[in-house]
């Protein structure tokens, strides 16, 4: 991920992070006055400690009116209590401590510690953690079982059952542990199928296995259990004869099924092998190609790595005939794909859904990835709507298309339609309705979007009112709202996997312009940004406050990787930033956060000018103390990150551009041509024997540079990409 150190270090911004973007409504009780300038809770904690009355009522206070994140801070610092913070909580009261506490319970803000454990058993019985343990959504519910369990008269069977019986608790992590593998195994009849699976995973007692062979009768459990016998013949027959089935642990290493079609070529599983192989017209394992690694590739292979027309057929037809072997999920999942890239997006959802269900499972984590950025990032809002109430819809893709289209509302500031559509969901899909992520169920909806919806109320409260100090606080509650703009049911994230990799692959060949927008409705960073630019003309203390943390905003997309790429270059996120700096101290030279912004600078250019500058200009300020360290963090601005580009046919461009296709390319390996917004580029045929390939890149000039070789990674066509005015350079080897 590219990063850059910015502003002052994580302390010093934390504290003006709380100074300075405003605050939000309490949850627990509507709150008294908000004093002007609230100090943050590690410094009111340090004060406490230190036994100022004042500092501990604040955090009373706090802890009955702030908003979750704010109790977890009060409470739960790295996930522990102490026994300071304890006894703050008890000066509650014994009724409110017990509300704050169940409502942390509730929210899984908080997961252990000697501290929080005791004011758990303090304050609830252990009838009530039992009840909490069956309830509560996941990581809160095994506090509260280990809690009842551990209790004098609190481990009884029953109660141990209950919670080993509920498909959340039959994981492989929860079945792992000595006494629930020994308690399911007595109750393996009442698991649920996935729960059989998980508890025979690395089973291999033979005897065990034999019998509960004998009193399997799902198919797919049974070859589970011949696999660990390793019964291969008796495996391979019960395939022969019914099929494979998703769930099943060996099918996820690819090399076993790749023996076994070997040992047995003239098995089932052998001959759907072939017919694959037939239908695709390339090898169904990854040893056997060029690239990939496995039986897929490294990431989610971009729309140039299908032919539609060619494919669809053939995968209709194979899945007719194939649809228990386990390459049917591979083939529907390029099934939906060939859909999506028609733009037939319900045909392509429904194979999706399939996609996730078929045989041998390696594809359900990327089709419901797919699911959700068909509907998050390409769907049109009066697709979300219609899918959303169309009756042939799985449920699955039903009520993510509903929350899609809350999100949409949402980030286009809609929030009084976003947040009747949140409650439309939710009542739609019942308030117990569980979200199931990656065939896991989680918590639900209730749960999931409780924050979400909170934080989108409160938005709208703030966007009736149109005066500064109301419109600071809308843009402030942005900033500081993580995840507020994000869609949850994405599994793994927007971090390393850039959602699940389908956005690393839009930047990676099928960037289509829509997207920018997409990536910059995701952000709270760009939000407030954007929000805060509305105060420009706010009267100056509020201006100058909103001036900076428009800033701000800017700089904190920087710490977000080639993901933020999709909406802007970093380089060109850099520039603006520190004009916004630079613009904020020219206006605002005697408010005190023009100190603060000579110290972003600092750090964003790199230059000890501006500690100095400081130092003699606001030598009595919170940044002049980190600008007398007169020392840059290790890191700084790093460049060459991806550029946002799309494969594309000839058929598909304007006439003036195919007309350019048709004249002879010159002596260099490729040429680029403007027209209108586009840029395209194309690309000499290799010399024989060699394999040219190329790569984009922003650079720190403001320019891109496409670089053609055979050192690069992605193979030579004709590509499209929209550079603005950004000057484009050919780098030839």
């Amino acid at each position: 991920m590219l990063c850059v150190v910015l502003v002052p270090g994580a302390r010093t911004q934390a504290r003006r992070a709380v100074r300075f973007a405003g605050r939000t409504v309490g949850l627990i009780k509507p709150p008294p006055p908000v004093p002007p300038e609230p100090a943050t809770f590690d410094e009111l904690l340090k004060r406490a400690r230190k036994g100022e009355a004042e500092a501990k009522a604040e955090m009373i206070w706090r802890f009955r009116a702030e908003t979750l994140a704010d109790v977890w801070k009060g409470l739960c610092a790295d996930s522990q209590m102490d026994e300071f913070r304890l006894g703050l909580l008890m000066d509650l009261g014994r009724d409110e401590a017990r509300a704050v506490l169940g409502d942390v319970m509730e929210r899984s803000a908080c997961y252990g510690g000697a501290a929080f454990d005791a004011a758990l058993r303090t304050l609830f019985s252990v009838e009530e953690l039992k009840e909490m343990a069956l309830t509560l959504p996941g990581g809160a519910d095994s506090v509260a079982f280990r809690l009842a369990d551990e209790a004098p008269g609190g481990g009884d069977v029953a109660f141990r059952t209950a919670y080993l019986l509920q498909p959340r608790n039959q994981l492989p992590w929860v079945l792992s542990d000595r006494n629930r593998f020994q308690l399911a195994l007595e109750h393996y009849g009442e698991l649920t199928r996935a729960g059989r699976l998980n508890l025979l995973n690395g089973m291999r007692d033979s005897s065990t296995l034999r019998e509960l062979l004998a009193e399997e009768a799902d198919p797919g459990v049974q070859q589970q259990i011949l696999y660990q016998m390793g019964d291969t013949d008796g495996l391979m027959a019960n395939m022969d004869r019914d099929g494979a089935y998703a769930g099943n642990s060996f099918w996820q290493p690819w090399t076993y099924e790749k023996v076994m079609a070997e040992k047995y070529p003239e098995s089932w599983l052998a001959r759907g092998i072939r017919a694959y192989e037939g239908a695709w017209g390339q090898h169904y394992f990854g040893s056997e190609r060029e690239a990939g690694y496995g039986r897929f590739p490294m990431w989610e292979p971009g729309s140039r790595a299908f032919d539609p027309d060619r494919e669809i057929p053939a995968w209709q037809a194979f899945l007719r005939t194939w649809s228990r072997h386990p390459a049917a999920d591979d083939a529907a999942y390029r099934l939906a794909r060939c859909y999506e890239i028609k733009g037939d997006f319900r045909e392509a959802l429904r194979w999706l859904v399939r996609a996730a269900e078929l045989p041998g499972g390696q594809m359900a984590h990327q089709a419901r990835g797919r699911v959700v950025w068909i509907l998050d990032a390409s769907a049109s809002e009066e697709q979300l709507q219609a899918y959303a109430g169309d009756p042939e819809m799985p449920d699955v893709v039903r009520h993510a298309a509903a929350y899609s289209l809350a999100l949409r509302h949402l980030r286009a500031g809609r929030f009084e339609a976003a947040l009747q559509q949140f409650h439309d969901l939710l009542a739609r899909a019942g308030p117990e309705s569980v979200l199931v992520v990656d065939g896991i169920p989680r918590e639900p909806y209730r749960f999931v979007l409780r924050d979400q919806v909170e934080k989108t109320a409160e938005l709208a409260r703030l966007s009736g009112q149109p005066d500064p100090e109301s419109q600071y606080a809308l843009a402030a509650l942005m900033y500081h709202s993580k995840g507020l703009f994000t869609n949850r049911l994405w599994s793994y994230g927007k971090g390393n996997d850039r959602f699940g990799g389908h956005a690393f692959v839009a930047m990676n060949g099928d960037m289509e312009p829509k997207l920018s927008e997409w990536a910059a409705g995701t952000s709270r960073y760009v939000q407030a940004y954007r929000a805060f630019a509305r105060l420009e003309n706010a009267p100056e203390e509020i201006a100058a406050k909103a001036a900076y943390s428009r800033a701000l905003s800017l700089a904190q997309l920087l710490e977000m990787g080639t993901y933020m790429d999709l909406w802007r270059p970093q380089q060109e996120i850099l520039a603006e930033a520190a004009d916004l700096f630079e613009r904020m101290v020219n206006r605002y030279p005697k408010e005190p956060l023009a100190a603060d912004a000579l110290l972003s600078l600092a750090y964003l250019h790199r230059d000890m000018g501006y500690f100095r500058r400081i130092i003699e200009e606001y030598p009595t300020s919170d940044a002049a103390v980190d600008a007398r360290d007169m020392a840059f963090p290790q890191s700084g601005p790093h460049f060459g990150s991806t550029v946002p580009f799309r494969w594309i046919r000839p058929d598909e461009v304007p006439p003036a551009v195919a007309e350019w296709l048709r004249t002879p390319l010159a002596s260099s390996p490729a040429e680029a041509l403007r027209h209108g917004d586009a840029l395209y580029v194309r690309f000499a045929p290799a010399p024989a024997k060699e394999e040219m390939k190329f790569n984009l890149t922003y650079t720190a000039d403001g320019a891109i540079d496409v670089a053609v070789g055979p050192q690069f990674w992605r193979p030579v066509g004709l590509i499209r990409l929209d550079p603005g005015d950004r000057p484009v350079r050919i780098i030839t080897p």
